[in-house]
């Protein structure tokens, strides 16, 4: 036995000192590359460029992401940073008509004094030797409509599809889309006006949904051939348009007529919608008024009087707040008045609703509370100041007051 011991001791032995040690990696991630990269010290000066977009066109500003230009050589042209901008307003964007054009006269590239460095006549702007700093470079740039290329061989007719996208107003509704079954063919040039586009999509909604009526245009974009887009500017005013534009004929195949190849239009549609029950017959949204009221139970005072206006679908909202309970945060009744200043006072679990001629009288009564008690000890009812006030109290969750449909409101209520 003590011969085989002694074998294995050597066979251990010779593993440990005989066998290579192999060398263990650890991959850091990305995130932890990049932070310590941006940690090092700078080997370059760097331009810190936050510009602002100025549409030539539309005359309109818009925003511009931010990059970081480093640079390389001590004249920085124009170019270069129009060039730099570019890249990052082109990345931003889901087409590639618009361009950069020049800066503005408000533009100023300044060092990290808030000193203003000069440009040269050809709008560079040469910057110190020898020595690392950060630059900023603020302003307006022009942006305009790239020129398009020639058409050499134009296309007559372009297949229009259209897809549809019908967003409730009401919460209890759902989202609805839909894509029309038989594409229109339109010839060029032609003019297709928001008025046409939403008598045809209610149409496509009465297929989906006959509840429903369309409320408000909430916008429209076209994508060119699979590769261009446009948008309807202005598009709940039903005389706004688009124009089928003309193009150059790019055939799948050789063999393809017109309208067997690429040339298409696609028009995505966004329509806010609403149930027909909820708007009256003018067309216009119905509302109830509702009027609150948080009354003294011992002396029958009027302590705050709140008012709301609420659609059908909203009457969910007359509920109790739970501040602990995010889920509760539209509801309007309060178990507290200490946020409006009137302190000391909690629910006593008497609600009173009365509905009468379209408008309802909500009255919750109140009692004062036990001092030893939080505002909200009964905000969250599973953590109220004892089991038997979380029980008397949990019908809050759900608000189950009695309803007096239509009934005469004659509590005696006197102001305060």
């Amino acid at each position: 036995m003590k011969r085989y011991m002694i074998f294995l001791g050597m066979i251990l032995a010779c593993a440990t000192f005989l066998t290579p040690v192999q060398p263990v990696y650890a991959n850091a991630s990305e995130y932890l590359d990049e932070l310590s990269e941006s940690l090092l010290p700078r080997q370059r000066s760097s331009i810190s460029i936050s510009v602002v977009g100025y549409d030539r066109d539309t005359k309109k500003e818009f925003y511009i992401q931010g990059l970081d230009f480093e640079v390389t050589s001590s004249k920085v042209t124009k170019k270069d940073l129009l060039d730099a901008i570019n890249s990052k307003y082109a990345h931003s964007r889901m087409d590639n008509q618009f361009n950069v054009l020049d800066f503005h006269e408000d533009a100023k590239l300044t060092n990290r004094q808030g000193e203003v460095l000069k440009a040269d006549t050809d709008g560079s702007v040469t910057l110190p030797k020898g020595q690392i700093e950060q630059y900023t470079l603020t302003g307006h740039v022009t942006v305009g409509r790239k020129p398009e290329a020639p058409i050499k061989n134009p296309i007559d007719r372009v297949l229009v599809r259209r897809k549809f996208t019908f967003n409730p107003l009401n919460s209890d509704g759902k989202k609805l889309q839909s894509e029309l079954t038989i594409p229109d063919v339109k010839k060029v040039n032609s003019v297709i006006t928001v008025a046409d586009l939403k008598c045809s999509a209610e149409e496509e909604l009465k297929k989906l949904d006959p509840d429903y009526t369309i409320l408000e245009v909430e916008g429209i974009s076209v994508r060119h051939d699979d590769y261009t887009f446009s948008s309807v500017e202005d598009s709940n005013n039903l005389n706004s348009y688009y124009t089928v534009k003309a193009r150059e004929y790019k055939p799948f195949d050789p063999n393809d007529d017109e309208l067997m190849s690429g040339n298409q239009d696609t028009i995505d549609e966004t329509y806010l919608i609403i149930k027909k029950d909820y708007l009256d017959k003018d067309g216009n949204l119905k509302y109830e008024n509702v009027n609150v009221s948080y009354i003294d139970k011992e002396t029958n005072t009027v302590l705050r009087n709140s008012q709301y206006r609420l659609m059908p679908y909203e009457m969910h909202r007359i509920d109790f707040l739970d501040p602990y309970d995010y889920q509760t945060r539209n509801k309007l009744l309060r178990n507290s008045l200490d946020d409006y200043g009137i302190f000391g006072y909690t629910v006593s679990g008497k609600v009173d609703i009365v509905e009468s001629n379209g408008s309802r009288q909500v009255n919750v009564y109140m009692v004062k509370r036990d001092p030893n008690l939080r505002p909200f000890d009964h905000a969250g009812y599973d953590n109220g100041a004892s089991y038997e006030e979380a029980k008397e109290y949990s019908y809050l969750h759900g608000l189950t007051a009695p309803n007096h449909e239509n009934g005469k409101f004659e509590v005696g209520v006197k102001p305060k």
